[in-house]
């Protein structure tokens, strides 16, 4: 089971805010994308690794609009927060020998993502999106960075769709 709960504020049509809180866990497995940098090789089976669990937190605020018949804005900006507790960390332990193990001092995220979508006659949709992310590994010494989580994301995407057409 893995709960949650959220509160959704409706100011008006146009602004709305949620809160949310919850936990969650993650089921080791040796697939994962640092070991397939390594295509597997030299990886022990999995021994004495639990799931990690997770609990974390959102707060966002979002705006819609219309702008004259053609146009429509919405607008969300959100806050995130997640605490990893025994994160399941691969281990270099003998010259290109790899181990899971799950780490003693948790894993920190935080930060925000900020997403804008136009919609012009209900068909062209322009999304635009930013997410900056702070994760620290509690469980490294000095440099807490993980490399595989990007620290500035963003992203875009024009889509053309019209329902209702079949070939």
């Amino acid at each position: 089971m893995l709960p949650r709960v959220s509160l959704l504020i409706k100011y008006n049509s146009q602004w709305s805010s949620k809160i949310s809180a919850g936990m969650g866990y993650k089921t080791p497995t040796l697939f994962t994308e640092e070991t397939e940098t390594i295509q597997y090789q030299n990886v022990d089976q999995l021994s004495n690794v639990t799931s990690e669990k997770s609990y974390g937190g959102t707060a966002d605020v979002n705006f819609r609009t219309a702008i004259g018949n053609d146009l429509a804005l919405t607008f969300n900006h959100m806050f995130f927060y997640t605490w990893i507790v025994h994160p399941v960390v691969l281990d270099n332990y003998a010259a290109n020998n790899y181990k899971f193990f799950n780490a003693v001092s948790p894993v920190r995220s935080e930060g925000f993502e900020t997403n804008a979508r136009l919609i012009f006659k209900d068909h062209f949709k322009l999304f635009l999106g930013y997410t900056f992310t702070n994760t620290k590994a509690k469980y490294l010494t000095g440099n807490q960075f993980l490399p595989l989580v990007p620290r500035n994301k963003l992203n875009t995407a024009l889509i053309y769709e019209k329902e209702g057409v079949i070939n």
